[in-house]
């Protein structure tokens, strides 16, 4: 069971009986948007510095990013202080408006990319 399925139901585990029940949310106030679904880009989890996919038509697309381009820096801060849950929890920052990625390109050339949530 992964992060998504959490989300969707109250789940409670009652060891003592080997219970585990499930209660679906009768609404989804409480789930914040992944960095993907916010941005249109996922990361690699064992590489937080590549980028393996961008979802086309998204908002990181729109903005110039592409698969497979290294990141250097999100927002001024160096991609190897964030790691992939350091960059997952900016990207799902539901308070920061804009980001600005620098990159390496898949030509060699550092470029800088700015996505705007909107």
């Amino acid at each position: 069971m992964g992060g998504t399925f959490f989300r969707e139901f109250l789940t409670v585990f009652n060891f003592t009986d080997n219970i585990v029940k499930l209660d679906r949310y009768l609404d989804n106030s409480h789930i914040k948007a992944s960095g993907i679904q916010r941005s249109g880009v996922q990361i690699d989890i064992y590489d937080a510095s590549q980028i393996i996919y961008v979802i086309e038509g998204g908002l990181a697309w729109e903005a110039g990013l592409r698969d497979g381009y290294e990141i250097l820096s999100i927002n001024g801060i160096p991609i190897l202080s964030l790691g992939y849950f350091g960059i997952y929890d900016l990207l799902s920052d539901t308070t920061i408006e804009s980001y600005q990625f620098v990159v390496i390109n898949s030509v060699g050339d550092v470029e800088e990319f700015t996505i705007i949530i909107g």
